[in-house]
């Protein structure tokens, strides 16, 4: 049977913003439905109780999609849950398991908890990323989101793909994800992320990006690529997130 792609959860009104990450996503049309939600303060035990009946719902219904759960631990929206169903197509996001009273027991037990929620859809950049292939889901990951200008994108994927082909030949210890967001962005929306083992893993890597740049580029050329991301991004959100498997599911093989 099918269900409409924002009955996941049970209700349309879940959350994202972020990640297009994960050795799930390596097909070439691979999208991602994430969601994000703010938890009312004080109220974070009671709805991660109530998620986790909600998702053993999903999985006495043998629910085929995989949900990741991630918790905001620096940066902005601290304390947020970002809940992810990735690796589907445009027209896998329409089917699935019903889920029995999805909705009403969403609705009855989990919603009370939040105090707001968006979601969207988020297509992975396959050619501009460098996730390890061994990794589906890192401890913690650094997210950044881009909103540009209309009249920026291009100039700014012309400089992400310059400098994403300068880290493959010069074999630079950078791994990361770039996404997309065609759904539910005010603008164009680009997101990248980080894979971090641990808090260790947050120290700057060498060589410098932007000294390497230089090398490789000339600077003025370095200089000019910088400046042409100044001026396409009109927005930076950036946040830090732990990964939660107390709280997803995963389905039976």
């Amino acid at each position: 049977m099918k269900r409409n792609v924002l009955s996941v959860f049970a209700v349309a009104v879940l959350v994202l913003t972020a990640m297009p990450l994960f050795a799930e996503e390596a097909a070439e049309e691979s999208l991602a439905m994430t969601f994000r939600v703010t938890v009312i303060p004080g109220h974070s035990l009671e709805y991660e109780k109530a998620f986790k009946d909600h998702m053993a719902m999903h999985k006495a219904a043998g629910d085929t999609w995989r949900i990741t759960v991630w918790q905001v631990v620096a940066g902005e929206g601290l304390g947020d849950f970002i809940i992810r169903s990735a690796g589907h197509t445009w027209a896998s996001l329409d089917g699935g398991v019903e889920v029995p009273n999805d909705r009403e027991h969403f609705a009855a037990q989990v919603l009370p908890h939040l105090s707001s929620s968006s979601a969207t859809v988020t297509k992975l950049m396959t050619d501009l990323s460098r996730w390890p292939a061994d990794l589906a889901a890192p401890k913690m990951a650094d997210v950044t989101i881009f909103t540009l200008s209309y009249q920026g994108k291009s100039e700014f994927l012309d400089v992400v793909k310059k400098l994403h082909k300068m880290i493959g030949e010069k074999d630079m210890p950078h791994r990361y994800s770039w996404g997309e967001v065609m759904v539910g962005a005010s603008g164009p929306e680009f997101v990248l992320v980080f894979p971090r083992s641990g808090w260790a893993d947050f120290a700057p890597k060498t060589p410098d990006l932007w000294k390497m740049a230089a090398e490789v580029y000339g600077q003025e050329e370095a200089q000019a690529m910088q400046a042409a991301l100044g001026k396409a991004i009109v927005a930076e959100e950036n946040f830090v997130v732990a990964y939660r498997p107390d709280l997803g599911y995963v389905p039976n093989e």
